[in-house]
């Protein structure tokens, strides 16, 4: 066949079909854990080494971001089944086997959704000396359409915090959290931090429900309150709208908040803590009742999150 136009232009070549043997090296890369960008970056720069100045235009060998997802999506169904519905939990069953031979303990509860995941560096992460002593559980929120949660159990060593277990669940309530934290109790056994079965002290955001299940399901440990969580929880309640506090008194008064929490005596976070609610400093804390009666409200429960009543129990975490 003669063809009347040109065939060796760009826009003719980006035109062309993708060849069998490219949809499989784009498998080959969404196998390796490869997403759709970094491969289609990966494979442009293979191709970029070849010289040939047709190749990148050519649409059956540097296929569009249309194709290679396509291809994505078809390997993602077939490979980890859907995102949503009861084909998630027949995928994770039917995968199940193939984790346990690779020696990942993986326990799956259909209603309410759970599942916990300790692979064969969490179990051994349970034999750390600190794994007796402090866990750090932390939750992530809508991490997807139908807001599953993903709760992190961690606990130090000398490289840093290293997981123990990974719990996803339906939501955050308190229902969900027992059951995720039963079923990490039943996937380490006895073995579990560190020997103990259950560690000294837990560290967590200060969520009702989660502390709730923890006393439920771990009623011999104690719970702590995570610095780092507790200052987010306040510079947002200083920037909420609704609590009426002037900009340029949020900084003063957070400040006075945290000399609370950083003080290095307990005599030194009461002075800081009537500072905090007088008067007579910086701030005029008298027009902000509201701001008095959450600093109370926090102080009641001053063991839990101020330092200096808790520093000999976290050495320093």
């Amino acid at each position: 066949m003669n063809h009347s136009h040109t065939l060796d232009t760009a826009d003719a070549l980006g035109n062309l079909r993708s060849i069998p043997d490219t949809r499989q090296l784009f498998e080959t890369y969404f196998n390796d854990g490869l997403g759709i960008t970094d491969s289609m970056t990966f494979h442009e720069g293979k191709l970029e080494l070849e010289g040939d100045e047709y190749v990148i235009a050519d649409a059956s060998l540097n296929p569009k971001y249309r194709t290679v997802q396509h291809w994505h999506n078809v390997w993602r169904e077939f490979n980890l089944g859907p995102r949503i519905g009861e084909g998630v939990i027949e995928k994770l069953q039917s995968k199940k086997a193939s984790y346990e031979e690779k020696g990942v303990k993986i326990l799956i509860n259909e209603e309410p959704f759970a599942v916990v995941i300790c692979t064969p560096l969490m179990q051994r992460a349970h034999k750390l000396p600190y794994s007796k002593d402090i866990v750090f559980s932390d939750s992530t929120a809508s991490c997807d359409a139908h807001n599953h949660s993903i709760t992190f159990m961690l606990t130090p060593c000398a490289v840093g915090a290293v997981p123990l277990a990974v719990i996803i669940t339906k939501g955050q309530s308190m229902n969900d959290y027992k059951i995720g934290f039963e079923f990490v109790k039943n996937c380490v056994g006895p073995d579990g931090f560190g020997g103990e079965c259950f560690p000294k002290l837990f560290i967590t955001d200060d969520s009702e429900a989660e502390r709730q299940a923890l006393q439920s399901v771990w009623p011999q440990s104690k719970q702590l309150l995570c610095r780092f969580h507790i200052c987010q929880s306040v510079w947002r309640w200083l920037w909420g709208s609704e609590n009426n506090i002037e900009k340029l008194d949020r900084p003063i008064l957070y400040a006075l908040f945290n000399k609370i929490l950083t003080a290095s005596s307990v005599e030194m976070a009461e002075v800081a803590y009537l500072n905090a609610i007088d008067s007579n400093n910086n701030v005029n804390v008298a027009k902000y009742p509201n701001w008095v009666n959450y600093v109370n409200l926090y102080w009641k429960r001053k063991e839990i999150w101020v330092l200096s009543y808790r520093n000999c129990e976290t050495h320093g975490h």
